[in-house]
């Protein structure tokens, strides 16, 4: 696998993953029950810390924060997806 396809699959687990958080937590809210504890939130999605504070608005500084913090965690996503590959690059012509 090149770097390119593994970082897109890597940038794409950075977008799904909050986005399926996101969801979760809407539906903790309509249904009262805790699905995922705020830690492995923040483990899975950690540029997610700035949204505690407008969580529930719905105004265009709210959604430009949740576009800017999905961006941040696409580039953090990518970043590690990037070190895990060239590890597994320099793994792989090590045990050849």
């Amino acid at each position: 696998m090149t770097m390119v396809r593994a970082l897109r699959w890597w940038a794409l687990a950075g977008l799904l993953v909050p986005v399926a958080i996101y969801i979760i937590g809407f539906i903790e809210v309509f249904t009262g029950r805790l699905i995922m504890s705020d830690y492995v939130m923040l483990i899975l999605w950690p540029s997610s810390f700035p949204l505690m504070a407008i969580r529930e608005q719905f105004t265009v500084f709210g959604f430009l924060a949740v576009a800017i913090s999905l961006l941040i965690n696409v580039a953090l996503y990518s970043a590690v997806g990037a070190i895990a590959w060239l590890f597994w690059l320099l793994l792989s012509r090590l045990f050849r």
